[in-house]
């Protein structure tokens, strides 16, 4: 008889190194220690956190994954509610936030230049008026403040949720 081996191992999926990724960010927030400058990054990582979970979910449910995997986000979301014999509601809630999450997503890697502009301001522009101009700000910017993004963590994991749910996978699934 021969030896007896043993090895261990670990499921490695690729939304656990993106949701670490926007929590540790997500913490650095909470904290204080996340610039204005950072605020995309959670973005970013909501967005490749969702995607990387439905491929994961649709791996593990549907045979010919691989040759849909890319597909837009869109159609990957429903082709798994139909595989799960569910109905999509994109206009409230979970898909509802998937659908911001990933609009500011394609701002960011899709967008074309923006010219942001102050008021008029009286007299001639010279370097002593330097510290009075306005901060300046592309409309992405009012979008992502501390707040929504500290609001959007928690919208996040009810989206992650919601989409185990359809396969019944737990909540620590995501």
């Amino acid at each position: 008889m021969g030896k007896v081996q043993w090895r261990s191992y670990m499921q490695y999926t690729a939304q656990s190194t993106a949701v670490r990724a926007l929590f540790f960010t997500i913490g650095r927030l909470k904290d204080g220690q996340l610039s204005e400058g950072e605020y995309p990054t959670v973005v970013v990582f909501m967005a490749f956190s969702i995607e990387a979970y439905l491929n994961t979910l649709g791996s593990r449910h549907i045979s010919f994954w691989d040759e849909i995997e890319r597909l837009p986000w869109r159609k990957k979301v429903h082709i798994l509610h139909q595989v799960a014999g569910a109905q999509a509601k994109w206009d409230k809630g979970s898909l509802q936030f998937a659908a911001k999450v990933f609009q500011i997503r394609d701002q960011l890697a899709h967008g074309k230049p923006e010219r942001v502009s102050s008021e008029w301001q009286p007299g001639t522009p010279d370097g002593s008026h330097r510290s009075h101009y306005p901060e300046l700000k592309p409309s992405l910017h009012s979008v992502l403040t501390s707040d929504w993004l500290l609001e959007s963590a928690d919208k996040f994991r009810v989206l992650m949720t919601y989409l185990g749910d359809l396969f019944g996978h737990h909540e620590s699934d995501h």
